[in-house]
């Protein structure tokens, strides 16, 4: 696979105003999405970034669009 130096992030803020329009809790949603608690906090936080299939399960529990929840950055994006 060619690398193209892109990668995606989540984005934060807008991630956990849909929690709170949904009444959700992070705990909650990390079960609804299948994920672990922990690496849900990793992504809120930049430590790791999100691959396609975790961003599909977020967007499949969040509803909406990819750009409202993802950002696409040059080079690694990590803090």
């Amino acid at each position: 696979m060619r690398r193209t130096g892109l990668t995606v992030r989540l984005k934060a803020r807008a991630f956990e105003e849909a929690l709170v329009r949904r009444n959700l809790t992070k705990t909650a949603f990390a079960h609804l999405a299948g994920l672990h608690r922990t690496y849900l906090s990793d992504l809120l936080a930049g430590r790791v970034r999100p691959g396609p299939r975790t961003r599909q399960r977020l967007l499949e529990v969040l509803g909406g669009e990819f750009d409202r929840y993802f950002e696409i950055w040059r080079g690694s994006g990590l803090q």
